[in-house]
């Protein structure tokens, strides 16, 4: 059983700048940071309002961005899930096995169009029920292009993922999360939708603090970040 979506998977080739961009600027606070015994790699999560964004060091600039989509499992269930989802024709890149920073489980696959997603069993539930500082007030989803007929993916996200649909097909959502799906040329996590108190004070110290934003046709204030690992984010 799903208990959230928990979090969105980012490569960054400049960690302290990303954590910088979500603790500092959009008001995050840093709720794991883990890493490989080697050292070579972080994994550091930051909880913005209710969702949560993991860092992973990415070794080359060119790599950067949006990596998946995490599921929470409620349970002890990962080779359950598994089997239940190869069972609907389902690939998985990496088959369950424990994770690298040692709490839990994880297994990768990819959905309808082949954007990826993470299953995680964990032994610690580290995401807190709201963090914020009136930067952020509400993450409104995350959204995922696919170029194939967004009702084609409806029943991996309610029958292998228990999601709730809309009429339309298009947003799926499990208590306060949300997933939306847009149709486009290529498959891929377009951006995160945040609210914002103040959308006109936070654009002008994103400004100030050199990040770039663009106006956007989403009503009076809203504007798009482009963040430090070139990922997008949409502020309603």
């Amino acid at each position: 059983m799903i208990k959230e979506v928990n979090h969105v998977g980012i490569k960054t080739y400049r960690m302290d700048d990303s954590i910088h961009f979500y603790e500092k600027l959009l008001g995050g606070k840093v709720i794991r940071n883990a890493g490989t015994p080697d050292g070579r790699f972080r994994y550091v999560y930051v909880q913005v309002a209710a969702g949560v964004v993991e860092l992973i060091t990415s070794l080359d600039e060119n790599d950067q961005g949006y990596a998946h989509i995490a599921f929470l499992l409620a349970d002890k269930s990962l080779d359950a899930h598994h089997e239940a989802i190869c069972g609907y024709g389902r690939e998985f890149s990496v088959p369950p096995k424990p994770t690298s920073s040692g709490d839990g489980r994880l297994a990768f696959f990819a959905d309808t169009s082949g954007v990826t997603f993470e299953l995680i069993e964990r032994t610690e539930d580290i995401r807190l029920p709201f963090v914020g500082n009136g930067k952020i007030t509400t993450v409104d989803g995350f959204y995922v292009e696919t170029n194939v007929n967004p009702a084609d993916c409806a029943p991996m996200y309610k029958k292998e993922l228990g999601l709730h649909g809309d009429d339309a097909g298009t947003r799926f959502t499990l208590r306060s999360d949300c997933i939306a799906l847009v149709k486009a040329e290529r498959p891929r996590i377009a951006y995160i939708a945040l609210r914002a108190d103040d959308p006109d004070a936070l654009r002008a110290e994103l400004k100030a603090a050199g990040i770039a934003t663009e106006a956007a046709k989403h009503g009076e204030g809203a504007f798009w970040i482009t963040a430090p690992a070139g990922e997008c984010h949409l502020v309603l």
